[in-house]
């Protein structure tokens, strides 16, 4: 099922499992974190973000690491861990900025902490401004993660930008594009779905089918290690929408 976004979070941009929605100063790029109080530190969780296109996603070019369990992934501090959730929220901006940045301008992470210029003017925000702005989002089934797209119309069919969705931690750094069924979108700092040529949805209704069975796919990948076109030819999971993304991988 798809959410308008501004069912996903309610009102104070948060649900008991400390999921926020993160905007950067720019207002072009989203990331979704979960804040997890353990004893007396914060462990930040990577639910979402941008891809990083043709940028090495190496863990430590990025400052990640691996969480629990070890297909999610978390800020990986090198000193100072936050002890509050004002500390973690402060932190995940910081992270968010120079990851954006790096996306956008291939300035790696480290010149920019010693260039000390990072922005922080970004917010965390209501998921109705997410929704308003025309972007989707799509939790997993299993509730553990999240995609965010925009639907594209060019000519007569949709193409999906992937906004924002998890990483591939357990794969990098040997994670293709070939293998994960993306193409670089025309849109600047952006990936899409790869489609097979003449395939394409014609309305949004399709398009939505077809983001969802690839967001499934990919998370069972990050999981699993089993590639799309692995689970595809298995015929697994049988859903909905299986047969649609069928059609459109081959």
């Amino acid at each position: 099922m798809y959410y308008p976004i501004s069912i996903f979070l309610p009102e104070a941009a948060e649900t008991d499992q400390g999921v926020y929605l993160y905007n950067t100063y720019d207002k072009r790029a989203y990331f979704v974190f979960r804040f997890v109080n353990i004893g007396a530190k914060y462990d930040i969780c990577i639910l979402s973000q941008p891809n990083y296109c043709s940028k090495s996603n190496a863990m430590n070019v990025t400052y990640k690491t691996v969480g629990e369990p070890d297909y999610i992934e978390k800020i990986h501090f090198l000193d100072e861990i936050p002890t509050t959730l004002s500390d973690a929220k402060t932190s995940a901006k910081w992270w968010a900025e120079m990851n954006w940045n790096y996306i956008k301008t291939g300035t790696r992470i480290q010149q920019q902490i010693q260039s000390e210029e990072t922005k922080l003017e970004g917010k965390f925000i209501l998921p109705s401004e997410l929704f308003n702005k025309g972007l989707y989002l799509y939790p997993t089934e299993d509730g553990e993660s999240y995609f965010i797209y925009n639907y594209v119309q060019v000519s007569n069919y949709f193409e999906a930008d992937i906004i924002a969705q998890p990483q591939y931690a357990l794969m990098t750094p040997r994670v293709s594009c070939h293998d994960t069924h993306r193409l670089d979108s025309t849109r600047p700092h952006l990936q899409k779905i790869c489609i097979t040529s003449g395939k394409e949805p014609r309305d949004l209704e399709g398009i939505q089918d077809v983001s969802k069975g690839w967001s499934e796919l990919t998370w069972s990948y990050i999981k699993t290690g089993k590639t799309l076109d692995e689970q595809v030819s298995n015929n697994y999971p049988v859903k909905s929408w299986f047969q649609k993304i069928t059609s459109i991988f081959n």
